[in-house]
């Protein structure tokens, strides 16, 4: 039980280092000029960058859908079992 409300606590701190690394990633990229241009509109840039954001996009949603899972046992099911292996 401790494993699954400590992985609760960390999700949010990790998804919110993402989205402030990107922000950074995102300001870098706006002001380092390469062949002519910022760097984040080149393709390979710009593939990287899109990936991270839909990286992020994902995550925050899917957190939420398992807390609210985790909150409504009687719908989803217990958040344990008895499965040893």
């Amino acid at each position: 039980m401790n494993l699954i409300t400590g992985r609760f606590g960390t999700v949010d701190y990790a998804v919110g280092n993402v989205q402030a690394a990107f922000e950074k990633v995102l300001e870098f990229t706006k002001d380092r000029i390469v062949a002519g241009k910022p760097i984040r509109v080149h393709s390979i840039c710009a593939g990287m960058l899109s990936d991270i954001a839909i990286g992020i996009e994902t995550a925050r949603p899917y957190f939420m859908n398992v807390a609210y899972m985790y909150d409504h046992p009687e719908t989803y099911g217990p958040s344990t079992s008895d499965f040893i292996l």
